[in-house]
């Protein structure tokens, strides 16, 4: 029976009419879905001639092929060699220093600790702008941007007058610094009201260095140019508006404020003139702060230094979505399909960016992010690096499974990623876990992209762990990641417990899994066997107990030895921390995003465990 109409248009246009589920079963897509998903893509698909709209159609390539002769920067030294680093989420850090959240100089000062433990790389969650009307908005994976950044990562004590005004709140700073979780909103009170103090300073300073921080103000700005100017315009209009009870998102805003181009926005501008002003100072000194931690990191030996994350989307409410009109599928959520973690999937909440904008501009908008996040970078990370080939979208306000998959265009991506690392000089991984289609990776590797390998997820025949001589050599290779179980949490089954309590697995499935996880812990001890790695005291390795801080060293060794040529360690395994930064699925059920290290900065080097697992990564072969 030849293919309908609306499956033809679905094929031309990059609809998914079916996909293969982690499972192994085909799902097939209702009509409905096909019909939703064109006209989100501007289709109309009952109506106009067939001819012309196949005609007008992407018809994308049925496999991903990466663009000929080109490949993403890679140093000279990577070649024959290997590297290891620390990741961690940024806000989590303590020290003895900080305004109760982790800040950029705790992260050039764990630089300089994980280079002086002989790492190349530390690794932090996405530091893209959330919502600073809103501090209680806090995934860094639900971004307003991602062209700036986080304001709230500033190290106020750091800035000509800070120190000062620290004093004036060591006794809240103190409590804040003590307590077991991030308090977003506190810390965003105390910060900022100090953070426009120094502002204030800045703009009255009449000194000769204080004339000249503010050219190099200027100079920011003008760079800067109209994408600083809507940010700014957006947190302040924002502000404005929540003082009004109008909520964050500006879709609730009075509908001549939605453009950002009106009359009546440009009035406002003029008359909050300061007040953007003071939010890309903000961005400035953000700025100024990240790329002193890259130079830190490399000055103290690394050879890569920060390796940063960019999320996969931003949020509707935010200021991507306030610009971008046409750029961004407005009635579209981007997620994922039901699998083995989450039975029902997964509603990410965020908008994607338009595959016909990205072809038509040669991938303009997604091409700014990058410059984004590389310019103060050694290497970056791309979440759920799939979008480059094809993304889940859900009906807004609908549930996932009526949701499909969307074709993206991967030769412009692709060739976006790597004309922007070359530029920079950074390397470039791609987080290629979930249901990936067959030749994704291999079309990543051909252009210089590293795949991503969980040492959970690499299990070939009957469940056995991927021997470290099978791993491939152009990946990162970690234990876990923060949307997982942390290692002393996976052996305990602490996921599946948490999964089970807030309603991602089924309670009748409980059982099945953590006799699932008994045999998959016996098969890593199996293989820390065949490499002679397991502790001779048969206690550290019982299934029954908790794991040991020796079994829990042994793992990373195994880790270490991959033929992977880059190594991450999780900072919370490397303390041998139980749970996990962030539950998929749920938003104010679990801790997410605010549980913190329990280890200060100032304690860190000559912690027992951080020192036997960077030590057994030297040992292995990752020394420099």
């Amino acid at each position: 029976m030849p293919p309908s109409r609306l499956d033809r248009l679905a094929k031309a246009y990059g609809v998914a009419i079916n996909y293969r589920e982690q499972s192994g079963r085909v799902r097939h897509m209702p009509d409905t879905t096909k019909r939703w998903a064109l006209a989100a893509l501007g289709v109309d698909s009952q109506k106009g001639d067939l001819a012309q709209l196949l005609a007008d159609a992407p018809h994308p390539s049925s496999t991903p092929a990466a663009p000929a002769a080109l490949c993403a920067f890679a140093p000279d030294w990577l070649k024959k060699g290997r590297a290891w680093g620390i990741s961690c989420q940024l806000y989590a850090l303590r020290s003895a220093r900080n305004w109760g959240i982790g800040d950029l100089e705790d992260l050039a000062r764990l630089g300089e600790i994980v280079a002086g433990a002989g790492g190349d790389f530390v690794g932090i969650g996405p530091l893209h702008a959330l919502f600073l009307s809103d501090p209680g908005l806090i995934s860094p994976y639900a971004p307003s941007t991602r062209e700036f950044l986080n304001p709230l990562y500033i190290a106020p004590d750091c800035l000509p007058g800070g120190a000062k005004y620290a004093r004036q709140h060591e006794a809240g700073l103190a409590a804040l610094r003590t307590k077991k979780l991030v308090d977003y909103v506190a810390v965003a009170r105390t910060k900022f009201s100090v953070l426009h103090k120094i502002f204030e300073d800045f703009e009255a300073s009449k000194s000769r260095n204080g004339i000249s921080r503010r050219a190099d103000f200027e100079q920011y700005i003008l760079n800067g140019g109209t994408a600083l100017k809507h940010y700014c315009l957006f947190e302040a209009l924002t502000e404005h508006f929540r003082k009004r009870r109008t909520g964050t998102s500006w879709r609730k805003w009075p509908a001549e404020y939605q453009v950002p181009e009106s009359p009546e926005c440009a009035r406002f501008a003029v008359q909050a003139a300061p007040r953007l002003r003071y939010y890309a100072w903000l961005q400035f000194i953000a700025d100024e702060q990240l790329k002193s931690a890259q130079a830190r990191a490399r000055a103290a030996g690394m050879r890569i230094g920060l390796y940063l994350d960019i999320a996969v989307g931003v949020s509707p409410d935010g200021e991507t979505a306030w610009t971008a009109g046409d750029a961004l599928v407005a009635d579209a959520r981007l997620g994922s399909p039901p699998d083995p973690f989450n039975a029902e999937g997964q509603n990410w909440g965020l908008v994607p960016l338009s595959p016909q904008q990205l072809r038509e501009t040669q991938g303009g908008a997604f091409r700014a992010v990058l410059s984004s996040s590389m310019r103060h970078a050694g290497a970056i990370r791309i979440d759920h690096a799939l979008g480059l080939w094809r993304q889940f979208w859900i009906p807004n306000k609908r549930k996932v499974r009526a949701g499909t998959y969307v074709r993206y265009p991967f030769d412009t991506l692709t060739k976006a990623v790597v004309e922007k690392s070359r530029a920079f000089g950074a390397l470039v991984i791609g987080e290629d876990l979930g249901t990936v289609p067959r030749g994704f990776s291999e079309a990543l590797n051909a252009a210089g992209i590293f795949s991503y390998r969980v040492l959970y997820f690499e299990r070939g025949k009957k469940g056995a762990f991927l021997a470290p001589a099978d791993y491939p050599p152009h990946a990162l290779a970690c234990i876990s990641t923060h949307d997982l179980a942390t290692l002393a949490g996976w052996w305990e089954g602490a996921d599946i417990d948490l999964r089970t309590k807030h309603g991602r697995t089924p309670a009748s499935a409980v059982r099945h899994q953590h006799q699932e996880r008994h045999d998959e812990k016996q098969a890593l001890v199996k293989a820390l066997g065949k490499e002679s790695l397991l502790p001779p005291n048969g206690n550290a390795w019982r299934l029954d107990r908790p794991m040991a801080p020796d079994m829990l060293v042994a793992v990373h060794r195994y880790l270490a030895r991959t033929r992977s040529v880059l190594c991450a360690v999780q900072l919370e395994d490397a303390l041998g921390m139980r749970a996990q930064a962030n539950l998929p699925g749920t938003v104010n059920e679990y801790p997410n995003w605010r549980l913190r290290v329990p280890v200060p900065l100032e304690k860190l080097a000559k912690h027992s465990m951080f020192r036997a697992v960077t030590s057994a990564m030297n040992e292995e072969g990752r020394a420099r």
